[in-house]
């Protein structure tokens, strides 16, 4: 990884992280939404909003999935 998207993926990271209010779904997988850039969210939201800002800087897709386990879900 160069230097320059070690700077993009820490900046979005924090940014996003600051961003959006930690949320908890109460209602399982019947409430689960997937919301890009949202107020208050889940793990899903700050994932897909992550992986929405680097695509936006120019990442390739390709190198940017998304992996669900169960109880979290991240940016690979």
């Amino acid at each position: 990884m160069t230097e320059t998207r070690w700077a993009d993926l820490q900046e979005i990271n924090r940014t996003v992280n600051q961003a959006i209010e930690p949320a908890r779904n109460e209602f399982g997988l019947a409430g689960e939404e997937w919301t890009i850039n949202p107020d208050r969210g889940d793990c899903n939201d700050y994932a897909v909003s992550k992986r929405h800002e680097l695509l936006r800087r120019g990442w390739p897709a390709r190198v940017l999935l998304l992996s669900y386990g169960g109880i979290w879900v991240m940016t690979v």
